[in-house]
């Protein structure tokens, strides 16, 4: 796991502002840190100017006026403020109207008065002004008359029901076509009209209102009995329905205390914190676009004001912290968070993997793991993973770029090799990207292999609402000719659903992305980019009805295929690919590796037999699983004329797993030299099997001569325990077994990495590797004797064989049952009424399955001929079972 895992002088002043731009997205701080101390420099409010100025109101140092970079400070000392604690702004015709602890002011071009007397000695929590009237909320000791209104002349005082002081503290108020909306603290939503009170939303606190498109949209502070934190009311109807339900929802952010604000052109806001970010969601007709600022601290538990002019977006929070500036047009968004666009699931079995366009997989990008096996378990067995590259160009020069956590260990920083999107590949830019590509590339596409199923079927009909990421595939794009592959049914290299193309794609559900690292400096490892791109294909499948324990091993597993495409005009020698890997297996704290050199495979286990709980990682308890990484499949290895592997073909070898070593987390106390990389050369030398000091990984204690590893014996894997018996990576000297487990070590963080290399990549050249991450349950033995190598070896034949189980073939093709199946017929197919399933042998039993596998009805017979009635089966597509006594036949279904 990652190593982030484990603190006046009151004068008119004018001051000079230093902005912070952050992440090149335009935002930058207003910065006043010089004027007070911390609980002086408290926002309240944020209000601005067409003109530009803006107001801020502060909890003890009364009101900020910025323009055109300065700060003007006014308070009681040089003005006529009534007090230093303004709690709310409001600005109608020009004029500024201030809630202030000692009344209401008016701030118009530089003078301030006092309207009706401006209610002095009167606490007020909120102001709000139309062209006829001025209303005030008030929340002074014993005063029950809690709502002022101003109609220019006089006061009139309405009495708010069950008032407490407490109920308006920082009340926000809004004002819509005669009726006043005020929000509460821990009593919800009322509505004043026509003299009389409406309580709307109980039992929740109100943080700020917007009316938008004919809703009331109602920001919460604190959640409702839904859980819900943004709710939006219909005075027509007087209904609320959840903001969870709205497409632009994002599931993975929590909306808690956000704020609004509206833009010129008819779209709405929510501003609100996440993890470390900010986010700004913009919604707007169907469509909504998230920007996202990063690793700032701007995660505040509370957005208190908001306010939007000419394109800049102004904002205070509930802290001593700058006010925030916004400006619009000079925003980015890639490199820039994560959010559903960006960062998608794979959850088509019993495994959660979570991917994002660029950076580490399976891994939130703060601090959580999202590796869950089983799916919703809340248990993980991968906190991290990545692919490292490099090699070196003709001059002699390391080329690198690499993966881990998109920080360098404790920097809390993102820091980031790679960009969303592809290169150029012919012409002038060969090699190049820009920030255009990554945004139009910050994305990952998610393909269900059922989705592919019924638009064969309907296409043509146009019955099917094909999912946006199957409209959407990149199959061409401007940077190149084709790019994500797809079924070209007229062969004219075009991606056209009209046609009848679809994408293409591996297993039973896929994400697909592209990122490369060359759009932007190598910022995690300091190295010099290669000029790569790398196509993920990450898939899984699903065998709902498996014949025994090994095929339903198929369900917990997790495949990856990337593509590495060197788009530069450089040829690259001396070549590694890495797959870096932190394993976590559900406590991170106990955990062992090791390393299978038959199997090109390393594996995380834990070091006794019990998984606790550990902090906020839930443990896996008694007999915790084994989590292998195979790589099943590698690049073509430099042409040598010789027949390496015996198969009676020369040149045909590829390379799979080179090199394994792990290192520590550098919090661990270990010599520096094993422990986290920092520059290009430390990952090139782990892949290579090297120390970051350039000594060779050496057999025995921990890899390092100061860890009583034998200097004599250079080795190419670490912890191989007895899977080396003819020596393969100690110079073909069998040496003793090796394991963590031999050396007594203790149990702890583990991260690990295997290489595959050397080759040469040429400038165009394409090299693939394919990945498995084997998650495979404990049998009941105790872990350091739980042999997980028959379960592996069936699933790394499988993958060989090309025979992988699941939904979607048919039962015989796994080589179970009887290869001499029955003529079987189904018509009318597609069919709208019934069916008949026709046979040259007498049917046992036939099985209706969804498209995924699920059982859906099942008809007893002992005939060559059954009809069955569809009226009760949606539309779609459906999977016949039939059995005979020569066995079992699966035939497709259409129900129109």
């Amino acid at each position: 796991m990652g190593n982030f895992k484990h603190s006046i002088l009151v004068f008119l002043v004018l001051l000079s502002l230093s902005f912070n731009a952050i992440a090149q997205n335009g935002l930058q701080l207003i910065n006043d840190s010089i004027y007070g101390d911390v609980l002086t420099l408290r926002k309240m409010d944020i209000q601005a100017m067409d003109d530009g100025k803006v107001f801020i109101a502060y909890y003890n140092a009364g009101l900020s006026i910025y323009e055109n970079g300065n700060l003007t400070f006014l308070n009681t000392d040089n003005s006529m403020l009534p007090s230093n604690r303004v709690n709310d702004i409001s600005i109608f015709n020009n004029k500024v109207y201030l809630a202030t602890e000692n009344g209401i002011a008016i701030y118009e071009n530089g003078v301030i008065n006092f309207p009706g007397g401006g209610l002095q000695g009167l606490q007020i929590e909120s102001v709000i002004a139309d062209a006829y009237n001025l209303y005030a909320l008030c929340s002074s000791d014993d005063f029950v008359d809690s709502l002022a209104i101003f109609n220019g002349n006089v006061w009139q005082f309405k009495q708010f029901p069950g008032y407490t002081r407490s109920f308006l503290n920082n009340s926000p108020m809004l004002l819509h076509e005669g009726t006043l909306y005020f929000g509460c603290r821990n009593e919800g939503l009322f509505a004043y009209k026509s003299d009389n009170f409406e309580h709307i939303l109980y039992n929740v606190s109100v943080n700020d209102l917007v009316y938008h498109k004919n809703r009331l949209w109602i920001s919460l502070s604190t959640s409702n009995t839904e859980g819900e934190y943004i709710l939006l009311y219909n005075p027509l109807n007087e209904t609320i329905v959840k903001f969870s339900n709205h497409y632009a929802y994002e599931e993975i952010h929590k909306t808690i205390g956000s704020t609004f604000s509206l833009t010129e052109d008819g779209k709405i806001r929510i501003i609100y914190g996440y993890q470390t970010q900010l986010v700004v969601n913009t919604i707007g007709e169907g469509t909504h676009e998230l920007m996202i600022y990063p690793d700032q601290s701007l995660n505040y538990t509370r957005y208190n004001s908001t306010d939007e002019v000419n394109g800049k977006i102004y904002l205070t929070t509930w802290s001593y912290l700058p006010a925030i500036l916004i400006d619009v047009d000079l925003h980015q968004n890639f490199l820039s968070g994560f959010w559903s666009r960006n960062l998608k699931t794979l959850d088509i079995n019993k495994v959660g993997a979570t991917a994002k366009s660029y950076g580490s997989m399976f891994f939130d990008g703060n601090i959580y793991p999202r590796y869950q096996v089983p799916i919703d378990s809340n248990t993980n067995t991968i906190f991290a993973s990545g692919i490292w590259i490099g090699g070196y160009d003709q001059s002699d020069n390391l080329h690198l770029s690499a993966v881990r956590y998109g920080e360098n260990p404790g920097s809390g920083i993102s820091l980031y090799d790679f960009a969303p999107g592809p290169l150029q590949r012919i012409g002038e830019n060969q090699g190049v990207g820009d920030t255009t590509s990554s945004n139009k590339y910050d994305r990952i596409w998610k393909i269900d292999r059922y989705d592919i199923e019924q638009f064969n079927y309907t296409y043509k009909l146009k019955s099917f609402t094909i999912p946006d990421d199957m409209e959407d595939w990149p199959g061409n794009s401007d940077e190149q000719e084709n790019l994500a592959p797809f079924v070209d049914q007229n062969n004219d290299g075009i991606y056209d659903l009209n046609d009848g193309d679809y994408p293409k794609i591996r297993g039973d559900q896929m994400l697909w992305w592209v990122m490369n690292d060359n759009t932007h400096p190598n910022e995690e490892t300091g190295g010099t980019p290669l000029g790569v791109e790398m196509h993920h294909s990450l898939y899984g499948y699903r065998y709902d009805n498996p014949i025994d324990e090994y095929t339903e091993l198929i369900n917990y597993q997790t495949y990856l295929n990337v593509k590495v495409v060197n788009s530069s005009p450089e040829k690259y020698d001396s070549v590694y690919i890495g797959v870096w890997v932190d394993g976590d297996i559900g406590n991170p704290a106990d955990d062992y590796i090791g390393c299978d050199v038959e199997r090109n495979s390393f594996y995380f286990y834990n070091a006794d037999s019990y998984d606790e709980t550990f902090q906020n990682y839930y443990g896996y308890g008694y007999n915790p699983p084994v989590q292998t990484v195979t790589i099943l499949n590698g690049p073509l290895a430099d042409a040598d004329g010789i027949d390496n592997d015996l198969d009676g073909i020369v040149d045909n070898e590829r390379i799979k797993m080179s090199k394994f070593l792990y290192y520590n987390n550098i919090n661990q106390g270990s010599n520096s030299a094993i422990t986290d990389p920092f520059e290009a050369q430390d990952y090139y030398n782990y892949m290579t099997g090297h120390w970051k000091d350039g000594t060779h990984v050496c057999y025995g204690g921990n890899g390092h001569i100061s860890g009583g590893g034998n200097s004599d014996i250079p080795c190419n894997y670490m912890f191989p325990g007895e899977t080396d018996p003819t020596g393969i990576g100690t110079n073909g000297i069998p040496q003793p077994a090796w394991s963590e487990e031999t050396e007594d070590n203790n149990p702890d963080d583990r991260r690990g990495l295997c290489s595959i290399g050397p080759f040469t990549l040429e400038a165009g050249e394409e090299a693939e590797v394919d990945i498995l991450f084997a998650y495979i349950p404990n049998d009941g033995t105790r872990n350091g004797d739980f042999n997980y190598q028959p379960k592996l070896d069936s699933l790394i034949t499988w993958f060989d064989e090309n025979r992988i189980p699941n939904n979607y073939e048919d039962a015989d093709a796994l080589g179970i049952k009887d290869q001499k199946t029955a003529e079987v017929s189904v018509s009318p197919n597609p069919a709208k009424d019934y069916f008949d399933v026709r046979s040259n042998q007498f049917m046992k039993q036939v099985d209706i399955l969804d498209i995924n596998g699920r059982l859906i009805d099942r008809k007893a017979m002992n005939n060559t001929h059954y009809r069955i009635s569809s009226k009760a089966l949606k539309q779609g597509v459906y999977l016949l079972r039939i059995e005979t006594d020569k066995g079992i036949t699966s035939r497709k279904l259409v129900i129109q």
